[in-house]
C-alpha cells in the first residue's frame, strides 16, 4: 500500500518544501527546510533529502535528511515525536553536520552511515621490530597517552572520549524545531534550533588542565567553539558502592583533570569551519568555565552489594540514582559510556531493571523527568511503565522492594526468598517479543549493536553478493556468538516467529487520512462502490463482525458525501483483508472471460472459489488453508484436472509478491507434498499423488497455467521482474537442492544435457497425466540415483522434463492500488456496524 500518491517537492535556492496532501481531509504533511543564515556550500543550500519507498518488510516510507548549520527544519501535520512510523507517517532520519561541505547534492544516492563511523585520533603505536619482545614497551603501550581520543559521531552531534581520563564530552545540537530534548535550552538562551553550530580541534601537543594564556602550561588538548544552542555534557567514571562504604555514602572516584576548553559565541558566523585550525581566541568568543558543564556520573554497585544484579535493580532508591543514560546510549553502540562492551544480559538488566522502580515505588514521574533520563525514548519508556503497572505491581510488591532496599543499605545480600519473589514480579510484565527489525539501523544495512555489526561485517568480507543483515540474522549466520546475542535479544524462537510472521505488531491505519488519488472521480468511485455493495458476502469475507450482513439501501453517493466517521482506525491486517476482497470482486470479470475461452475446448470446466489444501508433511495432513484465489478446473474420470490457477494481489507490489508466491509453491512445497489433499467447497476432496493412476487425484496442480491479477500500475512481473523467479519456461526437476543444481550447471556435461532437453521439447507433446507421473517423487529419486547413467542415454525417452508455463498477467481495469486504499478507508469509516 502506498499513501503518498500526492507527494511533491518544491526546491528553491534557500528552501526545500516536501509536501504530502491528503485530499479527503484536506490535511497536509509538510517538511520545510530553510537556509535562514545563507550558510551555503559552493553556492548551494546545505541541505539534502532522499526518499525511500515502502517495502514488503517495511510498510512505511523513510526520509533521510542531512542539513548543515543555519538550516531550519520544521514539521507541519506530523504527530509529535516520538511516534511510530506507519503507512501514513514516514520515518524521518535527520543528520546534522557541522561542515556544509559534507552535505551531498540532492538527487544523488547517499548512505548516511558514511557520516557516522567511529575513529581514533593519536592512537598509540604497538611495539614494532626488535621491541616486540620488550614487556616494558608493551606496558607503556597499554597506558593511553594524554592526546589519545576516540570520536563517535552521532546523528546530531558527537561523543569525544578522552581515553586517558576515561571521560566523555557529549556534544549535541537540535535536530529540528520541535526537538523536545532542546526546547527548555532554546527558551533559556533565546535562540532557535538553526542557531546551533560548533567546531572543535584536538591539539596533539596540548596538555591536561591547560588554558590559553596560562604561563604554566601549553594549549589545551581539546578546544570547542559553540553557540548557546549547542548542548555539552561531561561524563565521568562512576561512583562505586561497596559493602564497606555504602553507609558512608559511597566512595567517589578521584577527581579527573580537565582536558578541554570551551568558547561560546552568539552567531554561527563566528564559529570557525570544522577542520580548520584556529590559533587564537577571538574577541567575540566568551570563555566558559569547565565547572559549569553538566556532569553525568553514574553510580555502580559492586558484585558483593548487588547480590544477584537482577534483584537489586528493583530497589527504588538505588534505581533512581543509577543513570539510565548508561542504558540508552549503550543500546546504540553496544557499549556503556566508558567503552566497556555490554552483554545482552547487561543491556536487559540496565533497561528493565532501571525502569521497574518507577512503577513499583508508586513515584509520580513527569514527562520532563522521563525525557531527561531517556531523551527521545521517553514515549516508549512511558508505554513500558504502563505495561509494568498493568502487570499488577501492588503494595505488597512495593513493600518487598523496600525491605530488600534496607538489607542492601546495611551491606547485606538479598535473601534467596527475596530474589525469588522479585523474579516473580518480573514475570508479571507482559510484552511482545522483539523482532530482528528492531536491531537494524534505519536503512536496514546493518545492526545498531556493535558486536552484531562486527559479526556481520566479518561475514560480508570477500563476498560479492552477501545476504542482507535481516536474512543473515534469520538463518544464514553460523557465528555462535552472533546466534547467542540474537537469541538473547529476541528469544530462542525468533527465526520461527519471523518465518511464520507470528506476534506481529498491529499497525493502526487512520481511515480519515488515507489520501484520495487525483485520478479517481466521484462517478468512478460511486460505480466501484455500487459494484462492491452488490456482493456483500464476498465483501465481508473474514470481516463478518465489522460490516452489516447486507448492503441493501446503502447509497454510494451518500457514502462519499458524508463526513460522519463510524470507525476512525482499523488494523493493518483488517485493512488488507478488505482490500483483497475488493480486488477479488473486481477480478471476477477477468476470470469469467478466461472461463468462456477454456470452455470452447473443455465444455464442463468450472470456476471454483474457496479452494483449500491440506499439505502432507512427515506423513500427516496439516490443517486446511486457502489455496490460490480461485481455479478453473474440470472433474473428469473421477479426477480433478486444474486448467488455470489465479493469484490476486491488490498491493502496489502485487506482481512481485504473486510471482514469489507461485515460485514458493512450485519449487518449495509441491515437489515434496505427495498425499496432500485439495478440498472443494461442496465437500469433495482430491489427492495430489503424481505417481498414481487411480481415481480421486488432482491433476495439473504443479504445472497448470498460472494467472496473476493485480492492480493497474503494480510492480513489474514474471520473467523480467527483479525476483527472477520464472526465468526459464523449462525446468529440470531433480531430487537435489537449488545450490547443488547450480554447481552441476557449471559443469560442461550438464550444459550439454540441457541443450538436449531443449531439442527434445520441440518434438514432445506430453499429456497432463504423463507430466504428473514424471513429476512423482519416486521417478525423481530414481532419476537422481541414476543421474550419470541417464546422461549417457540422452536420447532415451526416460528424460524428465517438467514444463512450467510463464505466469499470465492481467490488470484490474483502470483501478490502482492507491484507489483501492481510498475505497477501503471509505467503506471502513462509514459503512460499519460499530
Amino acid at each position: 500500500m502506498t499513501a503518498y500518491e500526492n507527494f511533491s517537492a518544491e526546491i528553491s535556492k534557500n528552501k526545500i518544501k516536501l509536501n504530502f496532501v491528503y485530499i479527503l481531509s484536506g490535511k497536509k504533511l509538510v517538511i520545510e527546510l530553510s537556509d535562514l543564515r545563507g550558510a551555503q556550500a559552493q553556492g548551494r543550500m546545505p541541505a539534502y533529502y532522499q526518499y525511500l519507498e515502502p517495502t514488503s518488510d517495511r510498510p512505511y516510507a523513510i526520509f533521510k535528511i542531512i542539513a548543515g548549520p543555519g538550516v531550519s527544519i520544521t514539521f507541519s501535520g506530523y504527530p509529535p515525536e516520538p511516534y511510530e512510523a506507519n503507512s501514513f507517517y514516514p520515518l524521518i532520519e535527520i543528520i546534522r553536520v557541522q561542515d556544509p561541505e559534507l552535505v551531498p547534492t540532492i538527487g544523488t544516492d547517499f548512505n548516511t552511515h558514511n557520516l557516522l563511523g567511529e575513529f581514533q585520533v593519536n592512537p598509540p603505536e604497538p611495539p614494532q621490530g626488535k621491541d616486540v619482545g620488550d614487556l616494558k614497551k608493551w606496558y607503556l603501550y597499554s597506558i593511553p597517552s594524554s592526546n589519545f581520543f576516540t570520536l563517535s559521531p552521532l546523528s546530531n552531534g558527537i561523543i569525544i572520549r578522552h581515553q586517558q581520563s576515561k571521560q566523555d564530552l557529549i556534544i549535541t545540537v537540535p535536530r529540528h524545531s520541535g526537538d523536545i530534548e532542546f526546547l527548555d535550552l532554546l527558551n533559556q538562551v533565546d535562540q532557535v534550533h538553526s542557531d546551533a553550530q560548533f567546531a572543535f580541534q584536538i591539539n596533539a601537543k596540548g596538555s591536561m588542565d591547560a588554558k590559553r594564556g596560562n604561563k604554566f602550561s601549553n594549549i589545551p588538548l581539546l578546544e570547542i567553539v559553540k553557540t548557546p544552542a549547542v548542548k555539552i555534557e561531561l561524563v565521568r567514571e562512576p561512583i562505586y558502592y561497596t559493602p564497606g562504604n555504602v553507609l558512608l555514602g559511597g566512595k567517589k572516584t578521584s577527581s579527573a583533570g580537565s582536558f578541554f576548553e570551551i568558547y561560546e559565541t552568539e552567531k554561527i558566523a563566528n564559529v570557525p569551519t570544522q577542520g580548520l585550525k584556529f590559533n587564537e581566541i577571538k574577541s567575540y568568543w566568551q570563555h566558559l568555565n569547565p565547572k559549569t558543564i553538566p556532569i553525568i556520573q553514574p553510580i555502580v554497585l559492586s558484585p558483593e552489594l548487588t547480590a544477584i544484579d537482577l534483584a537489586v535493580r528493583f530497589i527504588p532508591a538505588i534505581g533512581d540514582v543509577v543513570d539510565i543514560a548508561e542504558f540508552t546510549k549503550g543500546w546504540y553502540s553496544g557499549r556503556d559510556l566508558y567503552g566497556r562492551k555490554l552483554s545482552s544480559t547487561e543491556i536487559a538488566i540496565l533497561g528493565l531493571g532501571a525502569l521497574l522502580p518507577f512503577a513499583a515505588s508508586g513515584a509520580a514521574r513527569s514527562v520532563a523527568v522521563l525525557r531527561r533520563s531517556f531523551g527521545r525514548r521517553a514515549e516508549k519508556t512511558a508505554q513500558l511503565l504502563e505495561k509494568i503497572k498493568k502487570g499488577g505491581v501492588n503494595a505488597e510488591d512495593a513493600k518487598l522492594i523496600r525491605e530488600t532496599e534496607k538489607r542492601i543499605k546495611k551491606g547485606l545480600a538479598a535473601t534467596a526468598q527475596q530474589v525469588e519473589e522479585l523474579s516473580r514480579i518480573y514475570k508479571k510484565i507482559k510484552s511482545e517479543p522483539p523482532t530482528v527489525d528492531e536491531l537494524l539501523n534505519v536503512d536496514g544495512t546493518g545492526f545498531m549493536h556493535s558486536e552484531l555489526q562486527e559479526a556481520y561485517r566479518a561475514y560480508t568480507k570477500g563476498k560479492s553478493s552477501p545476504e542482507s543483515p535481516r536474512k543473515w540474522a534469520l538463518g544464514k549466520t553460523r557465528n555462535p556468538e552472533a546466534i547467542k546475542l540474537l537469541k538473547g535479544f529476541l528469544g530462542s524462537d525468533y527465526v520461527r516467529r519471523a518465518k511464520y510472521k507470528l506476534r506481529q505488531t498491529q499497525h493502526l491505519i487512520n481511515n480519515f487520512e488515507v489520501p484520495r488519488p487525483m485520478d479517481l472521480s466521484d462517478d468512478e468511485a460511486m460505480q466501484l462502490l455500487a459494484k462492491f455493495f452488490k456482493q456483500p458476502q464476498k465483501l465481508t469475507e473474514r470481516l463478518d463482525d465489522i460490516f452489516p450482513t447486507t448492503f441493501a439501501g446503502i447509497n454510494p453517493k451518500e457514502v462519499l458525501k458524508t463526513y460522519r466517521i463510524r470507525t476512525a482506525t482499523v488494523t493493518q491486517g483488517s485493512f488488507n483483508v478488505l482490500k483483497g476482497n475488493l480486488a477479488e470482486i473486481l477480478s471476477k470479470e477477468i476470470k469469467l472471460k478466461h472461463l468462456d475461452e477454456i470452455r470452447k475446448a473443455v465444455p464442463d470446466a468450472k470456476l471454483i472459489s474457496g479452494l483449500k489444501i491440506q499439505l502432507m508433511e512427515n506423513g500427516k495432513l496439516n490443517p486446511e488453508k486457502l489455496f490460490a484465489d480461485d481455479v478453473i478446473a474440470v472433474i473428469e474420470k473421477g479426477n480433478l484436472r486444474i486448467l488455470k490457477l489465479y493469484e490476486v494481489k491488490s498491493g502496489f507490489r502485487g506482481g512481485h509478491e504473486a510471482t514469489e508466491q507461485i515460485f514458493d509453491w512450485i519449487e518449495g512445497r509441491l515437489p515434496h507434498a505427495e498425499g496432500s489433499r485439495l478440498l472443494l467447497p461442496n465437500g469433495q476432496h482430491f489427492t495430489y499423488d503424481p505417481g498414481s493412476m487411480g481415481k480421486g487425484r488432482v491433476i495439473g496442480l504443479n504445472n497448470a497455467p498460472r494467472c496473476i491479477i493485480t492492480a493497474k500500475g503494480a510492480s513489474h512481473l514474471g520473467v523480467d521482474s527483479s525476483m527472477q523467479v520464472a526465468a526459464r519456461t523449462e525446468r529440470i526437476e531433480l531430487d537435489i537442492t537449488s545450490k547443488q543444481m547450480e554447481e552441476k550447471l557449471k559443469k560442461q556435461f550438464f550444459t550439454e544435457y540441457l541443450e538436449e532437453v531443449a531439442r527434445r521439447k520441440q518434438l514432445a507433446d506430453f499429456s497432463q497425466e504423463f507430466m504428473d507421473e514424471l513429476a512423482s517423487r519416486k521417478i525423481r529419486t530414481e532419476f537422481s540415483n541414476e543421474y550419470q547413467e541417464q546422461l549417457a542415454r540422452k536420447k532415451s525417452s526416460e528424460i524428465l522434463v517438467d514444463v512450467i508455463p510463464v505466469p499470465q498477467v492481467e490488470y484490474l481495469e483502470d483501478v490502482t492500488s492507491s484507489q483501492l486504499d481510498y475505497l477501503v478507508a471509505e467503506i471502513f469509516s462509514k459503512v460499519t456496524i460499530k
